[in-house]
């Protein structure tokens, strides 16, 4: 399978600590079927001001350990930014961390309460500028629990909605879940992935898929943790 979104980077962001953690992390993913994943550290500004340079690096250095470990796992290049202002500066500069560093997919992460207002121009700019926007875990916004046809809005514009395995198996609460699994079922989701922060996250994406397959079926599932992310990947490399 293939994970578009982890918090793998040791010393990054709220997710890996050191790279023993890193490497922990990853050992899941492997038992867990994961053979490729995105390591996208969150940036929000003022807190967490990832550049691609670093999060490059910290890819070479923790590749280099898992190939010392004999775990095969490769790694590409991300960033989940908080929807905020800044990233219209970052367009602008040509500074936006895409998928893969493919200048194609940009992760974008929405905060708990209310949609920010400027997340319409942003999403607009990226749309134009020929940027695809991947939504992480929509479902566990209040105004999409609210009312999931919010997204698709979003996706007839041409926006891609990511949820958490976790959600469907009720790691952030029964009102996640059954957020999760509207947007599933109502044909939303483009992907699943793990979110993962620490070497439990990749046992609920696990968990999370098995879920999804017993509500829509083996084959979409599929769609959503092999071939959707592949086509996301052989676009951006």
């Amino acid at each position: 399978m293939i994970d578009l979104h982890s918090h793998i980077l040791f010393g990054l962001d709220d997710g890996a600590r050191d790279i023993d953690e890193s490497i922990k992390i990853i050992k899941k993913m492997a038992e867990y079927g994961i053979n490729k994943v995105i390591a996208s550290p969150h940036f929000m500004e003022g807190v967490y001001n990832n550049k691609i340079e670093i999060i490059k690096e910290r890819i070479m250095i923790l590749q280099e350990s898992i190939k010392r470990e004999d775990i095969d796992i490769e790694i590409f290049s991300g960033a989940e930014f908080y929807m905020e202002l800044v990233i219209l500066d970052l367009i602008k500069n040509n500074d936006i961390i895409t998928i893969a560093d493919g200048n194609r997919y940009v992760l974008l992460e929405l905060p708990m309460g209310q949609i920010p207002i400027c997340s319409e121009k942003i999403l607009f700019v990226l749309l134009t500028k020929g940027l695809i926007p991947i939504i992480a875990h929509p479902e566990r916004n209040h105004e999409v629990i609210k009312d999931p046809k919010r997204v698709k809005e979003w996706i007839d514009n041409g926006v891609l909605i990511q949820i958490n395995g976790g959600s469907l198996v009720g790691r952030y609460g029964t009102t996640v879940r059954k957020s999760a699994e509207r947007l599933l079922i109502e044909g939303y989701t483009y992907n699943i992935a793990s979110d993962s922060h620490s070497d439990y996250h990749p046992y609920l994406f696990y968990k999370g898929v098995k879920r999804a397959e017993k509500l829509i079926g083996k084959e979409d599932v599929d769609n959503m943790v092999n071939k959707n992310p592949e086509k996301i990947l052989s676009t951006s490399v």
